[in-house]
């Protein structure tokens, strides 16, 4: 179709990429591909590594995300339920980096738009989504380990934890 039309998501140039959709496709992609490998290369050595979260470390709460590198490790291990264990949406984003991935791939590859991938993996909605099924699980996964004495304990092992007892104990 020719430019102008009533329904632009036909026009043949809203299905070419611009320069700066074309990065962004190829950085993703690469970036994507670098997480799964990653995954795999890193995962005998994950459960004896140190804490990478600065949140968790620093204070000794979880961020939203702590668990999914370990998960992500899981299922290059080929164990989903460790997987689910370490981070309940950790599998759910592995597969979507798995689709995406090799559409992303392709779409730079190509410079066509994969309209599947920016209106359901890209897309406002799956993202506001998406973070509030995050939110509510990491407020369940805190409301846990509140109640199991966990998190007081996390606390007390942090750095700010130790800073505030020799603190404490210089006062």
């Amino acid at each position: 179709m020719i430019c102008g039309q009533t329904h632009p998501h036909q026009c043949e140039c809203a299905a070419t990429l611009s320069a700066g959709e074309w990065r962004r496709s190829a950085r993703l992609a690469s970036a994507g591909a670098a997480v799964i490998a990653a995954s795999f290369a890193y995962a005998p050595w994950v459960n004896h590594g140190p804490v990478i979260c600065p949140m968790r470390l620093i204070f000794g709460i979880p961020c939203p995300g702590c668990g999914l590198t370990r998960s992500f490790c899981a299922i290059a291990r080929g164990n989903l339920s460790a997987a689910f264990g370490y981070h309940a949406l950790g599998p759910v984003l592995y597969l979507v980096l798995l689709i995406a991935v090799p559409l992303l791939a392709y779409q730079a590859i190509t410079h066509r738009r994969v309209r599947f991938l920016n209106d359901w993996l890209f897309g406002r909605r799956p993202a506001y989504a998406f973070a509030a099924v995050l939110f509510a699980y990491h407020a369940a996964r805190l409301s846990t380990m509140i109640v199991s004495g966990q998190l007081w304990g996390d606390m007390q092992s942090s750095l700010f934890g130790h800073g505030l007892r020799m603190a404490m104990h210089l006062a």
